[in-house]
């Protein structure tokens, strides 16, 4: 659950695709970037029924569980130590 109303980044996002944690996060700031298309159940935060409505879809909905999952997964890919350091050495090179 981080249904945060304004982030820089969203780490937390990252750590739960990458552990398996179905994460439910607000739709707005940096989350829906963050987390990718379908990488997450999405809510209004400030918005109580949402979250509620969010959470229960998250523990009720097995295929939307199981999307979120693998989405996830293909989703943390984009920010491996690896691929990042090379993006930033590509950046260097071009400054």
């Amino acid at each position: 659950m981080f249904a945060s109303t304004y982030e820089g980044f969203g780490m937390p996002l990252i750590e739960a695709q990458a552990t398996g944690v179905i994460p439910v996060t607000s739709n707005i700031s940096s989350m829906p970037e963050v987390a990718g298309a379908g990488g997450a159940v999405f809510v209004d935060p400030f918005d109580v029924l949402s979250i509620r409505e969010g959470v229960l879809s998250a523990i009720n909905d097995q295929q939307l569980r199981e999307s979120i999952h693998k989405k996830g997964f293909e989703n943390i890919k984009r920010f491996e130590p690896r691929r990042i350091s090379e993006m930033y050495f590509e950046l260097y090179k071009q400054i």
